[in-house]
């Protein structure tokens, strides 16, 4: 008996759970943060919004807004965000694992640390993306520009490269990949997908808002300004490379 009321009491919970997660939406999901598990956020607007160690597994969050959105340490695995505008957003630490980035604007975005494995990134716009230390192990990054983008410490292992624009990418020596790379022009990926009204190869806004953003002398992306750092310049320096 006791073990048949434990069961209900489950059962129970799970349909709890699942009613909670159907009702999650674009306007109130501020009322289950940070449980957003598959919540549907589709088109929400998030701008500049507070997301930091929300569960967004499985989220629907395709064509959403979460320009400079910060979503330190949370969990997008699975999450679909295709078409969804991110630029500059901070996701340092954050979980991506499976996650569809198709089409994504992420110039710009903190993706030190984060977990991009098996994540689809085709097509996605990556320009001046911070990816120190980040992990892409079999993810897919057909026609997806890096231009710009610091990949220090980085793992593409088991990442087809080939049709992925890499064009004046920072610490390329420094980063894990068993594909090559095309550092060279990028025309032959089509039009880019953001403002260049420079034509310096990267997004304008997002550009100018990362670089402000940034710790200067932060070579390793802990937030912290100490002798870690000056070990890294000092490496650099003595092999001519750059951070």
């Amino acid at each position: 008996m006791k073990n048949a009321a434990l069961i209900s009491m489950c059962v129970a919970s799970a349909l709890m759970a699942n009613e909670a997660v159907a009702q999650c939406n674009a306007e109130n999901w501020q009322e289950y943060y940070p449980n957003l598990v598959g919540c549907d956020l589709q088109g929400a607007d998030l701008v500049s919004q507070d997301l930091s160690y929300a569960n967004l597994s499985e989220a629907k969050l395709m064509g959403a807004n979460l320009r400079y959105a910060c979503l330190i340490e949370s969990n997008l695995s699975y999450a679909d965000l295709s078409g969804a505008d991110v630029v500059g957003v901070n996701l340092v630490d954050g979980g991506l694992i499976g996650a569809n980035l198709t089409n994504v604007n992420l110039s710009g975005a903190n993706l030190v640390r984060a977990e991009l494995d098996l994540v689809n990134l085709e097509n996605a716009n990556l320009t001046a993306a911070d990816l120190r230390w980040a992990t892409l192990h079999d993810a897919t990054l057909t026609g997806a520009d890096l231009a710009g983008a610091n990949v220090a410490f980085a793992s593409f292992i088991d990442v087809d490269l080939s049709t992925t624009c890499m064009a004046d990418v920072i610490n390329i020596w420094m980063s894990e990949y068993d594909s090559e790379p095309v550092l060279g022009e990028c025309s032959q990926f089509g039009e880019y997908l953001y403002e260049d009204s420079d034509n310096d190869g990267y997004d304008d806004e997002s550009y100018e808002e990362g670089a402000s953003s940034v710790l200067v002398g932060d070579a390793n992306g802990d937030g912290d300004l100490d002798v870690l750092d000056m070990v890294i310049f000092i490496e650099a320096i003595l092999v001519g490379a750059r951070i």
